[in-house]
């Protein structure tokens, strides 16, 4: 329990502040004013002690806040008549501790109170306590003790404001009387000068006069207040010391002989020049605050140099060696122009002799690299340098080739030193570095050349980049790109990666360098971690190509590949110019139509792609949110037009959401062909440009006459095209283009069907001007003077013909499925023209055009006939066309009993019976009496069996030599088709005749055997079946010789020997198995023939 003291007895002192250092607790003295007593509250015994020679006295003043207060006061007669200084420097705990308050240090504590109890007092409970020897009482402090005293007084010091110079001299004394007479090690001494550097903060000049006293007693100043010298050296408040503080350094350099005080010097001399150079290069403003000009820090800096090298042991491994080299390069920046360059060879010597040691190569590479630096800033010096060079090359490219590893910071940090060092050579020596490189570029060492492209990599873009620094870097990557090695193909792409922040890529060599980057950002099926990092790389490059460079190469057939990659990242690049307030390049496509893609050729392309929505991956997708991304909503420059952007804002996010509910297997292509049509006429009409749709129909066409286009992307066009054009204002614009549709080709059935589907979709929306421009085109074809067919050879004009009309033909009809009702007022019109065509033709009728003509016939009537509300239209010219088709079946003989012309003729007839008029009765019998002829008047089936018998027969042998033995792999593979068809066809029983001969059966066996070796596989196949044909049935003929002589037939037995797996690949059972059905002749045959075949060139 405290002891109870009354508060009347007391007089209380009015409190005072600490300079900097908080409020302090109210002290109480006697009223005697002899003797320092505690507040109410609280009791503590003081204990006096012997007066010490130390020249100030220490008090501890105690408080309610728990705080207690380290006070210095100078020395006198009477310590209550002078003003106490107290500083603050522990928190005390709310219950007395014996152990961190021992009786041993001159006071004692009452027995404890309750906490509760001193919580709960209303009053602060001040104490004050006076040491009069405090070095002898600050060595009988613990460890911990003066832990928390210096930690306290540190805290409490940094939280001042207002120390004045006595104050910090006082506490600086102490420390280094702590530093100096108790030699603390390791945080007891960081912390001592961590209180150091808080005085120093405020009170630099403080610091620096205790240095200088040190020094003058031609002693070295304790490690602590050097070490907190080198943690003020780079403070703000240490910049108009500099000059004294390295006056203080430069005696003692020479001095030190201890390793930790080496480094503690480096440490400082590493803070001072770094300070240095930093003030004097931000210009005069901070130089004014210096204490030091330029020359003279030159000098020092000089000087310092010379000490360090001449005697400091800095010929070994150690420690000291490494500080050192890490503070040289800060040095090297104040040293004069002139005095650099004349050290320049010896420093580079030293350093190189250091690198030897084998120390930490990243201290070399730092200070190698300050060297240079220094020597680029002081704008001399290169002259010394170059004979250096070679050795420096050397060095630092064994720095680069050093393998570095995230375990090993210093290796990394080394790796970049290295490349920086590199990158100052190349402002130095321009052409000699960039010659240097190539020269290792072109190497065969793959290390040598990963070296160099990361040396490259970094100092390209440091360069001016010159159209001969250009000239001289594009062969050597595109030497690289042509070798593709495997090892190189990562720093390559990083070179690339900096070349393309260059213009680089707008070289024609660069051509070469985005179609390798294009391969290799293609993803494959099974990627291993490295692929895909080079895939990740190559696409990271693409986003530095240019957005009409990007959409140009998404337009070309070649980079089909990699349409995926180059969709997206034209995307983000539009993305990102869109967010940015920057329209994406946009007005390029109409400034420069001859060097970049149309916009129709874009939409095209886009749309072609947009097809198959789930190739490779989502082509789909892709390509819809680049179209997106392509057309802000309010766009001053799009790159189709200035309309689609309200547009597309809805239809396109449909068009998402309807792949999104899909997958391959369930998307159905029809309907989503269907949807991507609707959407590009939708497109075209929300742009209402004749003049922009016809340039979009011209460029469809093109793709359309592309030989390359599958046939499903080629139907689609056709399409795309009536799709197009059939939103057209301008019914001219209509005619032009359907007719220059027109006049294409005919010639495959794809291009027939096509041009009938743009047509009929045509048709749907101006379907008089169809008609009109059918009908001139016709009448052209059947005009002597204007058609084209007259200017072709005889035996192409009737293919041509037929072509033609069929093509008509087939437009009339899909304009009957699309227009459906619409067309019936029509129809007659559209018959009476076909019937026309069949009587103007201006070339032979012969069996083809007639069956051209009426499958026409045939299928128009068909669908005009299956069309709702045809009975209510009547067909006036109905009579005609039966009449017509009539004469065709009396034209044909009556000796044939299969006739195509007669059955398409009746089949028109009858599909006519749903169209009004009817036929009258007279009509009908004549009719039924040419068809009831036609065939009811054919000889008797025995005489025309005998007819047929005794007609010429066509040849029945073929020569397939030529094919068998072409040096083309799909004409041999046809004709060995063929083969087999035509010898499995004969080896059946029904078909199997005996008196069948094989005159030259080695000749054949020879060409069977040698295409069962054949390097294609499939014709090997056919040809081991060939050969098993052809043996089945001289088995089977030899079977039935056997039976016609009454000998016992085995055949059954002999048919499971071979398979025609046996000959696959297996000349020796081939010739086995026909060695006996050989004649001597053939025999002979089959060895000359394989005799005359060793000088055959191999198919």
């Amino acid at each position: 329990m405290f002891r109870d003291v009354p508060r009347s007895t007391w007089a209380p002192r009015s409190p005072r502040k600490g300079v900097g250092m908080g409020e302090l607790g109210t002290e109480y003295r006697d009223p005697t004013g002899v003797t320092p007593i505690p507040g109410p509250g609280s009791y503590i015994s003081p204990v006096f002690l012997q007066p010490a020679p130390n020249p100030s006295q220490l008090f501890i003043h105690a408080s309610s806040s728990l705080h207690v207060s380290i006070s210095f006061q100078p020395k006198s007669p009477r310590i209550e008549s002078r003003p106490l200084q107290t500083v603050p420097i522990l928190f005390a705990p709310a219950s007395p501790d014996p152990e961190r308050f021992p009786s041993s240090l001159g006071f004692s504590l009452s027995p404890p109170t309750p906490r509760a109890l001193l919580l709960s007092h209303p009053e602060p409970v001040p104490c004050q306590l006076r040491f009069l020897n405090p070095p002898r009482l600050l060595a009988q402090l613990s460890t911990d003790n003066l832990f928390h005293i210096l930690k306290t007084l540190e805290q409490k010091i940094i939280n001042s404001k207002n120390m004045n110079t006595t104050q910090g001299q006082k506490v600086t004394d102490s420390m280094i009387r702590i530093l100096v007479n108790m030699k603390p090690q390791g945080e007891l001494e960081e912390l001592a000068s961590y209180v150091i550097v808080a005085v120093g903060l405020q009170c630099p000049g403080t610091i620096i006069m205790k240095l200088w006293d040190k020094v003058q007693l031609q002693s070295l100043p304790p490690r602590g207040l050097l070490l907190a010298m080198a943690k003020l050296s780079c403070k703000i408040v240490m910049v108009p010391y500099i000059g004294a503080a390295w006056d203080c350094i430069l005696p003692i350099l020479r001095k030190a002989q201890a390793e930790e005080d080496m480094l503690a010097l480096c440490s400082l001399l590493h803070g001072l020049a770094a300070s240095a150079h930093q003030h004097l290069e931000m210009g005069s403003e901070d130089e004014f605050l210096l204490d030091i000009t330029r020359e003279s820090v030159a000098i020092k800096a000089t000087l310092t140099l010379r000490v360090l090298f001449n005697r400091w042991p800095l010929k070994h491994k150690n420690k000291v060696t490494e500080a050192t080299l890490d503070m040289l390069g800060n040095l090297f920046f104040l040293m004069r122009p002139e005095k650099l360059k004349c050290q320049l060879s010896w420093l580079i010597r030293r350093l190189l002799d250091l690198s030897k040691l084998g120390l930490e190569p990243l201290y070399i590479t730092k200070c190698l690299c300050s060297l240079l630096e220094a020597v680029v800033a002081s704008g001399s010096g290169s002259v010394n340098l170059t004979s250096h060079l070679s050795s420096l090359l050397t060095l630092l490219s064994g720095q680069v080739a050093a393998k570095v590893v995230s375990s090993a910071p210093l290796a990394e940090k080394n790796h970049i030193m290295a490349l920086k060092a590199f990158r100052i050579l190349t402002q130095l020596y321009n052409e000699r570095m960039i010659k240097f490189l190539r020269r290792n570029l072109e190497n065969k060492d793959v290390t040598r050349i990963n070296k160099a492209l990361q040396i490259f990599r970094y100092v390209v873009l440091e360069v001016p980049q010159t159209e001969k620094l250009m000239v001289q870097v594009m062969p050597s990557v595109i030497h690289l790109i042509q070798d593709n090695k495997e090892p190189v193909r990562s720093n390559l792409l990083q070179l690339i990666e900096a070349l393309g922040q260059g213009r680089y890529f707008e070289w024609p060599e660069g051509e070469v360098i985005l179609d390798y980057i294009l391969q290799l950002s293609v993803p494959k099926p099974s990627e291993s971690q490295r692929e895909l990092e080079i895939r990740l790389t190559s696409i990271n490059i693409l986003h530095l190509v240019p957005l009409p460079r990007l959409v140009t190469l998404l337009c070309q057939p070649q980079h089909a590949a990699a349409f995926v990659p180059l969709c997206k990242t034209a995307t983000n690049i539009a993305l990102r110019a869109r967010a940015s307030g920057a329209p994406p390049y946009l007005s390029y496509f109409h400034c420069q139509p001859t060097k970049l893609p149309s916009p129709q050729m874009l939409l095209t392309h886009l749309l072609l792609h947009a097809l198959e929505p789930f190739k490779g991956g989502d082509y789909g997708s892709v390509t819809l949110w680049l179209l997106h991304s392509l057309h802000p909503l309010n766009s001053a420059h799009p790159v189709l037009h200035y309309t689609l952007g309200q547009l597309w804002i809805q239809e396109i996010p449909q068009l998402l959401q309807f792949l999104e509910g899909h997958n391959d297997g369930s998307l159905k292509k029809q309907e989503w062909e269907k949807k991507l049509l609707q959407f590009a006429g939708r497109s075209v009409e929300g742009i209402a440009d004749d003049s922009w749709l016809k340039d979009l129909c011209s460029v469809i066409l093109e793709r359309i006459q592309c030989q390359q286009e599958p046939a499903q992307r080629k139907a689609f066009l056709y399409k795309l095209y009536g799709s197009t054009l059939r939103v057209a204002r301008d019914p001219e614009v209509v005619k032009t283009l359907l007719a220059v549709m027109l006049s294409t080709s005919h010639t495959k059935e794809i291009e027939k069907q096509g041009i009938a589907a743009t047509v009929s979709l045509v048709s749907t929306l101006h379907l008089s001007v169809v008609l009109e421009v059918l009908q001139d085109f016709s009448s052209t074809l059947v005009n002597g003077n204007q058609s084209n067919i007259c200017n072709l050879s005889i035996d192409q004009q009737q293919p041509e013909w037929r072509s033609l009309f069929h093509t008509i033909y087939l437009c009339y009809s899909q304009m009957a499925v699309e227009t459906q009702t619409a067309i019936l007022p029509h129809a007659d019109f559209i018959l009476t023209h076909m019937l026309e065509h069949f009587h103007s033709c201006i070339v032979v009728k012969d069996r083809n055009l007639k069956l051209s003509y009426l499958s026409g016939l045939a299928m128009f009537t068909d669908v005009v006939g299956s069309l709702d509300h045809c009975e209510n239209f009547d067909f006036p010219h109905k009579t005609s066309v039966v009449a017509s088709m009539v004469d065709l079946i009396r034209e044909e003989p009556l000796t044939k009993l299969v006739s195509p012309v007669r059955q398409q003729a009746m089949t028109v007839i009858y599909i006519f019976r749903k169209l009004k008029p009817p036929l009258v009765i007279e009509q009908r019998v004549e009719v039924l009496k040419t068809c009831f002829s036609s065939v009811l008047s054919l000889p008797p089936v025995d005489v025309m069996a005998k007819e047929a018998s005794g007609s010429p027969s066509s040849p029945d042998t073929m020569n397939l030599d030529p094919w068998l033995n072409s040096q083309k792999d799909h004409e041999r593979e046809r004709a060995m088709w063929c083969s087999v068809r035509i010898l499995s066809f004969a080896a059946k029983p029904a078909n199997f005749n005996e008196v069948m001969e094989f005159s030259r059966l080695g000749r054949l066996v020879r060409l069977l055997a040698m295409r069962c070796q054949d390097p294609v596989d499939n014709i090997s196949y056919l040809a081991s079946q060939a050969v098993y044909y052809l043996h089945c049935i001289l088995l089977h003929k030899k079977r039935l010789e056997r039976q016609q002589k009454g000998e016992r037939a085995e055949g059954s037995k002999e048919e499971g020997i071979y398979s025609p797996s046996v000959f696959f690949n297996n000349t020796p059972e081939i010739a086995k198995a026909f060695a006996e059905y050989f004649t001597p002749s053939q025999l002979t045959t089959l060895v000359l023939t394989a005799v005359d075949g060793l000088t055959d060139k191999p198919a």
